[in-house]
């Protein structure tokens, strides 16, 4: 079928961007030298990388939903819970996000009917323990 070959080659490109995307960042991030030797090794690091993303992804899915459904928020999908996130890995990894977004549609609000948003709140950890100390 044409309209499927189309949509895994677009997936393949996707996939392909992602990985050169992170072999670029690990080599920036090792001062210019690649953490790989081979392209063996480097195929390791991102599966090790990924899979670790994908559970992380699973993880913070499962522990919102639980909060959700024991709290029973999020029933309204013009009135989604507020999760306020912040991190470079929340905002800049290109494999930990995409992959939450998935959990979040197909479990949270697919097959549990909930929904949540993500807001960016800058500092909020820092912001938060000041006020705390302030307070106490």
């Amino acid at each position: 079928d044409f309209e499927k070959a189309a949509v895994i080659r677009d997936k393949e490109k996707e996939i392909k961007e992602k990985y050169e995307a992170a072999k670029k960042a690990w080599t920036e991030k090792s001062g210019g030298e690649s953490l790989a030797v081979t392209k063996e090794d480097t195929d390791t690091i991102y599966d090790i990388v990924d899979a670790s993303f994908e559970r992380a992804a699973r993880m913070v899915c499962v522990n919102l939903g639980a909060i959700m459904v024991h709290t029973g928020t999020g029933k309204d999908a013009a009135r989604p819970v507020c999760v306020s996130a912040e991190g470079t890995t929340f905002y800049k990894s290109v494999l930990f996000r995409p992959k939450l977004d998935r959990y979040v549609k197909e479990y949270l609000n697919e097959k549990l009917g909930i929904y949540c948003e993500f807001v960016k709140a800058e500092d909020a950890t820092l912001i938060g323990s000041a006020v705390a100390g302030l307070l106490n």
